[in-house]
């Protein structure tokens, strides 16, 4: 829940940026900001836990030859890496881990960045070469954004601190909000603001003395295989997940677990059980309809005598949105209402919680996995029967009405398909539910449809698929997803709401030795027939009840496509009547109309477009005016009375 900042070169007035952007970055900590000027720049951070220090501004004289280290994060290896130092002659002078990584840096330079693991950003000054390097872990916990002008590098945690210190202006970048528009994420090197770059996770990044070079550190390789009996590979697993969350519990933070109905919460739960030996706090949100996930969640519950926590939430989660994007800084899917709710749920009780996320990527645990998987089969049924036949009778029972029944499986199985390959199918897998090209031709004016018409955002995911070294086609698909959306949506979102309500969110299933392990099991261990995340399965039968080994999860969610359809109506005709985006000849607001008025008549289920519009629409007013959440309220009500 910290953050870092700083800015090199030879920026006139560097300690008045540098508290522009501490100030920028208040909401990820409230903590006090510690600022070090130097002759050529300066860098700085938040601390994680509360202070009543204020801003402590300190000049280092440019002749002191030294190393300096900001540190968003934790180090998971701390104790071994210290006491490997200790063997080699080096003492340490204290237990942080700015200390320990700056060690680590005489030792190795940049290249001492492979031995960490945790998660973590962080900036090392080297006085002495006179470069900057800045890191994002192995993949990609916590975020780093980047600008360069005239006067030199600036970076930090947030992209706003980087606006608020004038590194750059506030420009949308079109390009990346058409990417965002097929992805419901930005993926990295971009940022929705124009001279942003986010620092992709595994990279580092090295500026000093006029130049600029990023390269990547590591990579998620699926070459290697475990070679032993099933059985052992299981005992394997067990004791590489116990190392994993006992690694996760550092400091002296109350530790507890959001729980859902899954395997992947359910085995996190099991295992802090064994490992903390006494009750700890759990936390579940239900729905009061058939899908509420909270009994299947009391079951496990009971079974490890936690303090459990439920919430059903009441609230119009809408009237919720500014808040939620303001602390994302950027726009996203209806994923972060679940994750906003269950972090504000949990920070009264505890100072960290674990989530699952990361363990659908470890398993393969993603309902798209298998259904690509199915698509190479289905091609071999002949074109003209497919797309002929099959897709136009899926249109005619309702296939774009509902994304869930048996006509719309049946009509996305036959548009993937017909998208080409595996990675041509992937990446229409990944837009179906989203914007096309198509519909951002509709969406886009003709003057923003310039700059993106030759962005093809279906090629990075395609480019991806094609660098994979693994042989599997589903495990083509998980290291794309580890390098795409688990660092830039699902990290992003357990951070930032996280630190949105105070707690620190650590997602041990997302651990790089866990992934590591994770790619050497056989790809028949992750989905065997019909049945997902197989393995997975076999362990959580020793501990978990046997009603959620096989349980049908649906996630949490909200009827928010009812809504579009019914009472939100009139304030979506309203928001979008007045909309900034297309008042800056961005989007067209005939083509908004008519995917709401299509949701409103049933002829097609656009409730996950409009979500995005929706968010897309409240976070650029944020953000180009520079306004609080609560500078919202207003605006908000005034669109839900419908003026």
């Amino acid at each position: 829940m910290g953050a870092i900042f700083g800015c090199f070169g030879s920026p006139a007035s560097a300690g008045e940026q540098l508290r522009r952007m501490a100030g920028a970055l208040s909401r990820r900590s409230s903590g006090a900001a510690e600022i070090v000027v130097y002759a050529q720049g300066g860098l700085g951070h938040r601390q994680s836990r509360k202070s009543d220090a204020s801003s402590d501004v300190r000049s280092s004289p440019g002749k002191e030859r030294g190393i300096r280290v900001v540190l968003d994060g934790a180090i998971y290896n701390a104790p071994r890496l210290r006491l490997e130092l200790r063997n080699e002659g080096c003492e340490l002078q204290t237990q942080t881990n700015e200390e320990l990584i700056g060690k680590l840096y005489e030792k190795s330079g940049k290249d001492c960045i492979r031995s960490l693991r945790g998660r973590f950003a962080v900036a090392i000054w080297d006085d002495r070469a006179q470069q900057l390097v800045l890191a994002r872990d192995h993949v990609g916990h916590k975020p780093l954004f980047y600008a360069q002008n005239e006067h030199g590098l600036y970076f930090a945690s947030e992209f706003r601190a980087l606006v608020a210190a004038g590194a750059v202006p506030f420009v949308i970048d079109a390009e990346s909000l058409s990417h965002f528009l097929s992805f419901r994420f930005v993926p990295a090197p971009h940022s929705l603001v124009k001279g942003v770059c986010k620092l992709p996770a595994a990279h580092v990044l090295v500026h000093g003395r006029g130049k600029t070079d990023v390269q990547r550190y590591w990579a998620l390789s699926f070459e290697k295989k475990l070679g032993i009996p099933e059985d052992e590979i299981v005992d394997a697993l067990e004791e590489k997940l116990r190392e994993t969350i006992a690694a996760h519990l550092i400091g002296d933070a109350r530790t507890g677990s959001f729980l859902s109905a899954g395997l992947d919460s359910g085995l996190i739960v099991a295992t802090l059980a064994a490992i903390l030996g006494k009750p700890f706090h759990t936390f579940s949100l239900g729905v009061d309809n058939e899908s509420d996930e909270i009994p299947a969640a009391r079951l496990v519950a009971r079974k490890f005598n936690t303090v459990q926590h439920e919430a059903y939430p009441k609230d119009d989660v809408v009237r919720l949105l500014p808040a939620m994007i303001w602390h994302l800084d950027e726009p996203s899917d209806m994923v972060v209402v679940s994750k906003y709710l269950v972090a504000k749920l949990a920070a009264p009780h505890v100072g960290s919680s674990l989530s699952g996320d990361g363990g659908d990527e470890l398993f393969a645990g993603f309902k798209r996995y298998m259904g690509i998987r199915d698509a190479q089969y289905f091609g071999y049924v002949p074109s003209p029967v497919r797309n002929g036949l099959i897709a136009p009778l899926a249109r005619s029972f309702g296939g774009r009405r509902s994304l869930t029944g048996l006509a719309g499986k049946v009509l996305w199985l036959t548009e993937v398909t017909r998208a080409g390959g595996l990675a041509e199918r992937y990446a229409e897998a990944v837009e179906y539910l989203r914007f096309r090209k198509e519909d951002k031709r509709e969406l886009f004016t003709d003057s923003a449809w310039r700059e993106v018409s030759q962005i093809d955002s279906n090629r990075i995911l395609i480019d991806k698929v094609l660098q994979s070294d693994a042989d599997d086609p589903v495990e083509k698909l998980l290291s794309v997803d580890y390098v795409t959306r688990l660092p830039e949506h699902l990290l992003m979102l357990d951070d930032r709401t996280g630190a949105a309500h105070g707690i620190d969110v650590p997602c041990p299933l997302a651990d790089r030795e866990l992934a590591e392990f994770g790619a050497a099991l056989p790809a028949n261990l992750k989905i065997r027939g019909r049945q997902a995340k197989y393995i997975e399965r076999e362990l959580a039968k020793r501990s978990l009840p046997s009603e959620i080994i096989n349980y049908e999860k649906t996630g949490w969610s909200f009827p928010f496509s009812e809504l579009c359809a019914g009472a939100l109506q009139p304030f979506l005709r309203s928001v979008f009547s007045a909309s900034r985006l297309v008042e800056d000849g961005i989007f067209r607001a005939g083509y908004i109309e008519k995917i709401v008025a299509e949701h409103q008549a049933g002829l097609v289920d656009h409730h996950i477009r409009i979500w995005m519009l929706l968010s897309i629409e409240i976070w650029y007013r944020m953000t180009a005016d520079g306004l609080h959440y609560e500078d919202l309220t207003p605006w908000m009500e005034r669109h839900f009375a419908g003026s």
